[in-house]
This record gives C-alpha cells, structure tokens and sequence, in this order.
C-alpha cells in the first residue's frame, strides 16, 4: 500500500510542478492554432473607371468591402434617404445608386448619387431623378454627407478648404472667389 500512495504522491507533485509550464505551452500553441487577426484598416481605395455602383436593395454593399463598415453604413443611409426623393414609392426601391471612385480613412468621393431608371432590379423610368457628386466626411468618429459637400457643378476652393478635403478625385479642380475654375491646392 505504501508504494502506490508513494506513486499517487510523486504524480501529484509533478502535475503541480509541470502544471505552469504546461499552461503557458498550451496557451503557445493556442496562439500558433488560432493567431489574432487584427481588422486591417486600409486608408485608401481608388476604383478603376468611373467607379463602383452600389444599387439600393440589391446587396451590393459588398463591393465596398475594402472600406470601412461605418462608411459602407453611411452609403447605405444616403441610398435609403435618395429612395425618399420618390415617395418610398416600392416600384422605386431599386432606383438609388451610388457611383463610389475613391475613399480614405476620412473622407469619400461618391462620383454619382442619384435615382436612375435600370439598375439590377430593373427600376422604371418614372424613377429617374438624375443624380449630383457627394464627397462623405467622417467627424467625430461618424460618417457624413452634407449636402454642401455635393452638386452638379464644379466645386468652390473656399467649401473644399474649409471642410479639409485633400487633393484626390472629385477635388483636383474648383471655383476661386472670382468665379474661375482653377487647380485645386489644399
């Protein structure tokens, strides 16, 4: 009897003994099994050609997967509250379409917001409103799209200034106080 109660001692010793540094290799290798993705932030994306469309209620959100999920948030907002310019009228539910062409860590071009007729849900003519560019701000952790920041026509140095936004699509030219189109410098 005294043996085994020897034994059943000297494995209880080493369990304790070796219990530590069994934890710390079991939490090694946890980490060599399952490394920790950080979400990678990437700063900036350029589309190719005019763009890439986002239709509403087509769930192609997706295709902005490279920005940020509170960008992507806020296209989806605008596309529900251009949808509003048409009464919520359902055969128009499709009708929105943002035209994305470049967005940074702060600040997006959306080079078309509008209504259109078309689109993947086929929307019909009376939807189409035409649409502006809109550049989409992010302040104090939220993104934005006032309405100064978009139109149909060339846009003014002083509003580009004033609201920070750099030298990138949809801000290379603008209107100087004299009315002229001039290079954009920030």
């Amino acid at each position: 009897m005294s043996v085994r109660i020897f034994r059943l001692c000297a494995v209880l010793v080493a369990v304790l003994l070796l219990a530590p540094l069994l934890a710390r290799e079991a939490a090694a290798a946890r980490t060599i099994e399952r490394p920790r993705v950080d979400r990678v932030q990437i700063d900036k994306v350029v589309y190719p050609g005019h763009g890439v469309d986002v239709w509403r209620a087509s769930g192609q959100l997706h295709r902005l997967s490279e920005t940020s999920l509170g960008f992507r948030r806020a296209i989806r907002a605008s596309l529900d509250r251009t949808w509003g310019w048409s009464d919520d009228d359902p055969d128009c539910a499709q009708a929105p379409v943002a035209t994305v062409k470049e967005y940074r860590a702060r600040v997006a071009f959306v080079e078309n917001l509008g209504m259109f007729s078309g689109g993947p849900g086929d929307a019909p003519e009376k939807c189409a409103r035409g649409g502006a560019w809109q550049f989409f701000v992010k302040r104090n952790g939220h993104w934005i799209f006032p309405y100064r920041l978009g139109g149909q026509d060339v846009p003014g140095c002083r509003m580009l200034r004033h609201s920070r936004i750099p030298r990138m699509n949809g801000a290379t030219e603008c209107v100087n106080g004299k009315g002229e189109i001039v290079p954009y410098r920030p």
